[in-house]
């Protein structure tokens, strides 16, 4: 077990995902992890004693310790812990991860956890003594010429064409995965299953800036086939089976089950569990199953007992792969979407998951456990469990 009390999410927003270079362009990253943070309003701020943030980047604005600066920012009093985590696409997920930790132990009882991701606003870095540029947005930068050869500094769509060939996942099946992923996404948008996750996003001025995802498009399966390679001389990775990056924020209020007792309030969902692994960086894609694996092992649970699974999807191969190694049905795996649909803020995505799967349990009723999953570049993988919180007068009545 990874706990030894109880541990609830009490609030679970995010903004919406603004494409690259598009409606959130103009918003520091601070500024966007502080207008969700502004409408978590579920709390007294007195009880607050900690928030844990994930972020990829940190070469720019969001540079000096984020947790902390936004506990500025809102003009919260100074007693509040902040730390920013960065372990790339699982950023979000392993701060909230930080969190579940620290109440489990029972040295926090009221925390706040999540990600938050500007890629429109990352910005060229150079070093003092050297001439080139580098562009921060994404992937390998200033790499250590000495690194050995087996940890070869590839990019990310380099891992997953590597190991869509080495698993045989064609680009067919991966266009098709990814255009079911839009189909899914566009249907709960309409019917509006983010409404209770989503804070819009307005400037300083007060002025609406975005209120709903910024990147999904409905492209027919006709076009999806013909759009170029991410890879050199590819065949698998496109731009239409790969996440767009993307701008966005995403946090939770969590909090030991003694804070709960003693103050009263509800719950969207309890923290049941988490997993972390390592595997060969070439390898990434399927981190995030094996850690998904090793939970349901740990906590003696089958897939099939598990109502909502939501992997990131960098790529299509990352769910493809899900799908096959944990024989799901297709209404288990990503029923809304997912970052194919919405886009992928590096540091927000693993939280933005676990916001959204809160959300999905609170409002099924006969749901009853969710697992949300990512992997990250040098492969890693990290997986958390939900289970619907169900109070006693629920019960009784």
């Amino acid at each position: 077990m990874n706990k030894s009390a109880p541990i609830y999410i009490l609030a679970a927003k995010r903004s919406p995902i603004g494409r690259l270079y598009g409606a959130l362009r103009d918003i520091r990253p601070d500024d966007l992890g502080l207008a969700v943070l502004q409408q978590m309003t579920d709390f007294s701020v007195m009880d607050l004693e900690a928030i844990y943030v994930g972020a990829a980047n940190q070469a720019g604005e969001d540079n000096r310790n984020l947790g902390r600066q936004l506990v500025f920012l809102a003009q919260w009093p100074p007693h509040i812990w902040g730390i920013t985590v960065n372990s790339l696409c699982n950023s979000g997920l392993d701060a909230c991860i930080q969190a579940f930790r620290a109440l489990a132990l029972g040295e926090q009882e009221l925390v706040l956890a999540g990600g938050v991701e500007s890629m429109s606003r990352s910005p060229f870095v150079r070093l003092r003594e050297e001439d080139n540029e580098v562009d921060s947005t994404i992937g390998w930068r200033l790499t250590n010429p000495y690194l050995p050869a087996p940890y070869a500094p590839l990019s990310m769509p380099e891992t997953a064409e590597l190991l869509a060939q080495k698993r045989g996942i064609s680009r067919a099946e991966q266009d098709a995965y990814s255009h079911a992923s839009r189909a899914r996404f566009l249907k709960a948008q309409t019917e509006g299953a983010f409404c209770k996750e989503l804070v819009p996003i307005t400037d300083r001025a007060g002025q609406l800036v975005l209120a709903q995802d910024e990147q999904a498009r409905p492209l027919p399966l006709s076009l999806l086939e013909k759009l170029p390679p991410l890879v050199k001389n590819g065949q698998f990775i496109s731009l239409g089976n790969a996440a767009r990056l993307g701008d966005g924020a995403a946090f939770l209020l969590l909090a030991h089950k003694q804070y709960l007792d003693r103050e009263g309030g509800t719950a969207l969902a309890e923290v049941l569990a988490w997993k972390s692994v390592a595997v060969p960086p070439e390898d990434m894609g399927e981190a995030q199953i094996i850690a998904v694996q090793r939970l349901l092992q740990q906590e003696g649970l089958s897939s099939s007992e598990i109502d909502f699974f939501e992997f990131a999807e960098s790529f299509a191969l990352q769910g493809i792969l899900a799908e096959k190694a944990l024989a799901l049905r297709p209404e288990q795996l990503n029923p809304y979407g997912g970052s194919l649909s919405m886009g992928n803020p590096l540091g927000m995505g693993g939280a933005r998951i676990v916001v959204s799967l809160a959300h999905a349990l609170a409002r099924h009723p006969k749901a009853k456990y969710a697992i949300g999953a990512s992997s990250a570049g040098l492969g890693l993988g990290t997986a958390i469990l939900l289970k619907k919180h169900v109070t006693k007068s629920q019960i009784e009545g």
